[in-house]
């Protein structure tokens, strides 16, 4: 049974496998890189990290290679931890242990297990066929600035000089001339139609339409021309109506204040996910014993299922964290008293760092 393998394909799915009684392998996302001298573009990638204090057994390593040697879970269990004691052998006689495309195992002086990654594999599928690439830097030239050229200064001749002098001497004289003789004209011009200004038309109003009366007739002789004159300004007119009329509706009395404490909310973001083990939701809250969090459903699922497997047909995919891990509880009470006592159970058998969830 080839463990190495087991532990190779799953970093390919998950971030996190744990090998136990030994340490957990961590993934973590990097961005896309470029170097500033090489000018070498790196695609994204996951690193590979080793935590030595990661020792519960979360049973995802032994599922998978009970699926795929088609043996029991405690076989497989058995198979993983005699792989640890031959590792911890190998490392005790100062050897160092390596594990193909993940990285290497050594001893340093001082007694303490120590992890070199191996660099050269990308356990990102997002960059599955991307590679590394170099790009020569771009050369930018600058564009010599064009020298301004002197626009030469002609010299202004004494001959010159005194034309402009004379031309300045004829405008004086006849500017003032051409602006008094034009404001004579306008006002002999509006002289002329004082006539039209002494007839008043203050007191007839006339279509705008220039057609004549006669041509009005002809067209619409039911209509009359309406002509509006100084005398029937007598006439009384009825003032407008300013009274302001304002529709008065009665507010109802506010209802009296009661005592019962408000329904739960089912509108949770954090239930806001579809599983088949999914805890129902209920009137009232209940006490959820966490025994882990999981970053896809799919691991928190299988983790449901090896729970309901060994007894605990209460667990259930609670809700989401705020950083997207999925919770999964081995059983509920609505008491915090039941809960708190069970608490200490759970942490003898499954976890020492389960909590309780109130939801």
């Amino acid at each position: 049974m080839n463990i190495a393998s087991g532990i190779k394909d799953l970093l390919y799915i998950h971030d996190c496998v744990i090998i136990t009684n030994f340490g957990g392998f961590l993934l973590n996302y990097q961005s896309a890189t470029i170097h500033p001298v090489t000018h070498t573009f790196a695609p994204p990638s996951k690193t590979l990290a080793f935590n030595k204090n990661l020792l519960v057994n979360d049973g995802l390593l032994a599922n998978h290679l009970a699926r795929k040697y088609k043996i029991t879970y405690d076989e497989a269990l058995s198979a993983i931890n005699e792989w640890v004691r031959k590792v911890r052998g190998k490392l005790e006689k100062g050897e160092s242990f390596v594990i193909e495309d993940a990285g290497t195992f050594m001893l340093d002086a001082e007694e303490n297990l120590q992890f070199i990654p191996d660099e050269t594999v990308n356990y990102y599928g997002g960059s599955f066929g991307l590679g590394s690439f170099s790009s020569p830097a771009i050369l930018r030239t600058r564009v010599a600035e064009e020298k301004n050229t002197p626009v030469p200064v002609v010299p202004v001749t004494t001959k010159q000089r005194s034309t402009f002098r004379q031309l300045r001497r004829v405008a004086a004289i006849f500017l003032p001339a051409a602006i008094i003789t034009g404001a004579v004209l306008v006002s002999l011009l509006n002289t002329d139609k004082g006539l039209d200004d002494k007839i008043s038309y203050s007191g007839i109003l006339v279509s705008c339409n220039r057609a004549t009366t006669a041509d009005k007739a002809a067209e619409k002789p039911s209509e009359a021309l309406a002509v509006v004159t100084d005398s029937d300004a007598s006439l009384p007119e009825t003032p407008p109506d300013t009274s302001v009329y304002v529709e008065t509706k009665e507010v109802p009395p506010p209802p009296p204040p009661t005592n019962q404490p408000p329904e739960k909310s089912f509108d949770d973001p954090s239930r806001r996910f579809h599983s088949r083990f999914k805890a129902p939701d209920t009137p009232e809250s209940r006490h959820y014993i966490i025994i882990g969090s999981f970053n896809t459903l799919e691991a928190a699922e299988r983790k449901v299922e090896e729970l309901r497997t060994g007894y605990y047909e209460d667990s259930f995919v609670v809700s989401m964290s705020k950083i997207g891990t999925y919770r999964v509880s081995a059983v509920s009470y609505f008491g915090f008293d039941k809960a708190k006592i069970q608490l200490q159970t759970i942490k003898k058998q499954l976890n020492k760092d389960a909590w309780i969830l109130q939801m």
